[in-house]
């Protein structure tokens, strides 16, 4: 017996959230705190969270985050 669809989404989410900070935390470290990076990665898996769609919602999370850390590298240097 498998999980919950809830339970597998969370587990989805977590394992996005984890590799999103393994991949965007050297690219971004010098200029945002690890926990500026974890707050901005869960605003963005809660923005897709109800999407019925799940297969593209990695890309677009990966996108938005990457946007909103380099708008966030922008403001720091500005």
């Amino acid at each position: 017996m498998t999980g919950a669809p809830d339970d597998r989404a969370t587990a989805e989410q977590s394992h996005l959230k984890d590799q999103l900070m393994h991949e965007l935390y050297p690219e971004f470290s010098e200029q945002v705190a690890p926990e500026s990076m974890e707050e901005v990665i869960a605003a963005e898996l809660a923005r897709w969270d109800r999407s019925k769609v799940r297969d593209f919602v990695p890309i677009f999370v990966r996108r938005h985050v990457r946007a909103r850390l380099r708008d966030t590298e922008h403001a720091a240097t500005a």
